[in-house]
């Protein structure tokens, strides 16, 4: 059982952090040595253990004492337990401090999977600093936090564009609409009341050209979206 269920928490840590906007591995082998979860950022690398119990079976103090041995081959930067089933102790949480090991455990892991599927992406930042607390203090997670924030501004730029480019098509449309209804009475004016036909002709050929920006505009707004698609998932 604990480990059907360590297979489907292994899945569900990957599909969460790819929600947030990073980029994890599964069952990755590193140094000889399988790893449930991993993470590559720009050269600042977590490896992520995930362990799933029923009945609470699980020694949290020797797996710690592996995980930091078995680190010294792997030298990734960061240590991270996900932890189902378990209550940790102080005396688990002050070893693991010590051995650079930050442990979520089921209730810090369901809050944290609350906030991505809140926030997708938006939560990349807070992710990590939930994963590494000196984040601000760490060079390579600067350089990395440097192009999330950077490719965020080019996000937000592109969702207020298409966001205004939206509004204005609305306008657009209704004032062609208008005057396609416009040039009903207008066609019954020339036909029956002889009304001169300059007036039909004019809106008549205002229509057709409202109707040709409008479809012109649809086009941009999709590319700007298939753009805000690609710049989200590269």
């Amino acid at each position: 059982m604990a480990s059907r269920q360590g297979s489907f928490l292994e899945r569900d840590v990957e599909r969460n952090l790819k929600l947030a906007g990073l980029k994890p591995k599964l069952n990755v082998i590193k140094q000889g040595y399988e790893i449930d979860v991993f993470l590559d950022m720009d050269g600042y690398s977590v490896l992520i253990e995930c362990k799933a119990y029923e009945r609470g079976g699980l020694h949290l103090i020797n797996l710690i004492h592996q995980w930091e041995s078995k680190n010294r081959e792997i030298k990734a930067n960061k240590i991270l337990f996900v932890i189902i089933g378990k209550d940790i102790s102080d005396r688990e949480k002050a070893l693991a401090k010590k051995h650079n090991i930050t442990i979520w455990d089921e209730n810090k892991w369901e809050k944290l999977k609350d906030h991505i599927i809140d926030l997708k992406e938006k939560s990349k930042d807070f992710i990590l600093r939930e994963i590494d607390k000196d984040l601000t203090k760490n060079k390579k997670i600067k350089k990395f936090k440097v192009k999330i924030t950077s490719k965020q501004k080019r996000i937000n730029a592109l969702e207020e564009e298409i966001s205004e480019m939206t509004e204005s098509l609305e306008l657009l449309e209704g004032l062609r609409n208008a005057t396609g209804i416009i040039c009903i009475p207008l066609l019954l004016g020339w036909i029956g009341y002889d009304l001169p036909g300059i007036i039909l002709v004019f809106t008549f050929i205002a229509w057709i050209g409202l109707w040709i920006f409008v479809d012109h505009r649809e086009n941009e707004i999709k590319l700007k979206k298939y753009n805000f698609s690609e710049e989200i998932y590269k």
